[in-house]
């Protein structure tokens, strides 16, 4: 199993969110962006080392659906919706959607982590270190740190932590 971890780095006076592993290999980048209906403050963009890029970004919310979420996934190849499920987003987070007609589930377990699966495959857990407030990333076996669905779990943590109404200092950094 794999792990990675979220840290800040600052290229030509900009702060960044880098995905690195323990060897300090970096693997992708995560900044603010700009998505069509949605908000601002919760669209971010992962950028690959080979360039290819992924931007989530939660949707303005109007008065009717003020308590489910709804996030815009978007690349150069796809565009499809992931939604909160109505009812059990009151107790904890729950986002699903299809991608390439499979079901991609974004869950938070009992211990108050994000789990992933996509087609009924573990793809990743985070596991947040509430003292310290570092995030760790364990990668499932069957998938790879470039696989689709590992890229929208490292980016929705970031709309798993708006969930939780908690302001994550990786967060203020960009």
């Amino acid at each position: 199993m794999q792990q990675f971890k979220y840290k800040i780095s600052i290229v030509d006076k900009k702060q960044n969110v880098v995905i690195a592993d323990d060897d300090g290999g970096e693997y992708g980048t995560i900044t603010r962006s700009v998505l069509r209906n949605c908000d601002r403050r919760n669209t971010y963009q992962f950028t690959g080392t080979d360039g290819g890029t992924v931007v989530i970004g939660m949707k303005k919310r109007r008065f009717r659906d003020l308590n489910v979420a709804s996030y815009i996934v978007q690349s150069d190849n796809y565009e499809f919706k992931l939604k909160e499920r109505p009812g059990t987003n009151l107790l904890y987070f729950k986002v699903e959607g299809k991608f390439d007609n499979k079901l991609i589930i974004l869950d938070e377990d009992w211990s108050g982590n994000l789990e992933v699966y996509f087609h009924g495959s573990h793809v990743m857990t985070v596991i947040e270190d509430p003292v310290t407030g570092e995030a760790q990333i364990n990668l499932g076996e069957k998938f790879t740190e470039k696989s689709f669905p590992f890229i929208i779990g490292v980016l929705m943590f970031f709309m798993f932590k708006a969930y939780k109404r908690e302001n994550w200092h990786i967060e203020r950094a960009l």
